[in-house]
């Protein structure tokens, strides 16, 4: 097309169509009156949104199972199942800097239910529990954190507990039936993340809140087989609900991971040996 300058120039206008957008091919053929010669070239059609700082983008996102965030499954080799009660939820927020979930109760019956609870016998072994507990509760009684028991305290139960009352004090430690091994008297503070963990070396039980060794005591009790669910947010017959959030439930069988006091992990917690 054209003449001079112009001779044998291809203009191209491209489509304001957006439904033309990608890549496309040209096919161009040229002559010299004796000879033709065909050659394709590669073109791309984009486009792009004029002062684009000042635009805002609403995304809809659809996770796996129609994005309901109240239905886990175990990924261990155990495969226990997990039911969950009320209308607990799984959020993002981890006492971690970055990354990790929580799981919410809202203080009425929320509370995660692993079934038959053989699988925690503990006999005369030593163990470690742990977990991180976001209080929101600012007044109440008896806040269940993991265990397996129920609100009768059977002999052969054994749990976690944690109690605010009205003074803002926290009770706490490890539990057989109504007997406590250990127990702690403190503020626990709401709306923040608190690491705590009970543990048993030899005889010995130790309760830390976190990091700080807060009491012990002494165990004489072994540790029998028991059907009882064990559960996480509430007693397995849904008593004690726990309000807020509590994340990283950590159970390991044979070892007392802490028997002084420690840094709490700033980093979510793994399967190390034992767990």
């Amino acid at each position: 097309q054209g003449t001079g300058a112009s001779t044998n120039v291809f203009t191209i206008t491209p489509s304001t169509n957006t439904a033309y957008a990608g890549s496309f091919t040209l096919t161009f053929r040229a002559s010299d009156g004796v000879n033709i010669a065909t050659a394709p070239a590669t073109f791309t059609l984009q486009f792009s949104v004029s002062n684009s700082r000042y635009t805002s983008s609403l995304i809809t996102s659809v996770g796996a199972n129609n994005a309901v965030n109240n239905s886990f499954d175990d990924k261990s080799t155990s495969d226990h199942t997990i039911t969950a009660n009320g209308n607990i939820t799984q959020t993002t927020f981890s006492p971690y800097a970055s990354g990790g979930y929580s799981y919410f109760f809202d203080g009425s019956g929320d509370y995660l239910e692993i079934d038959d609870g053989t699988w925690l016998t503990l006999g005369n072994g030593n163990f470690c529990f742990e977990t991180w507990i976001y209080n929101t509760a600012t007044t109440g009684g008896s806040q269940y954190i993991f265990g397996q028991g129920n609100s009768a305290g059977q002999a052969n139960s054994i749990s976690a507990e944690m109690y605010i009352n009205s003074n803002r004090t926290l009770t706490g430690g490890i539990y057989v039936g109504s007997q406590k091994y250990a127990t702690s008297t403190g503020t626990i503070p709401t709306n923040t993340w608190t690491h705590v963990a009970v543990t048993r070396s030899g005889s010995t039980v130790r309760l830390f809140v976190n990091g700080s060794q807060v009491d012990s005591g002494t165990w004489s009790y072994t540790h029998r087989d028991s059907s009882l669910s064990v559960t996480i947010g509430a007693s397995s017959d849904g008593g004690y609900d726990f309000t807020g959030k509590i994340s990283n439930v950590r159970v390991i069988k044979g070892t007392a991971l802490y028997t002084s006091s420690f840094t709490p992990p700033t980093a979510p917690l793994t399967n190390i040996t034992n767990t």
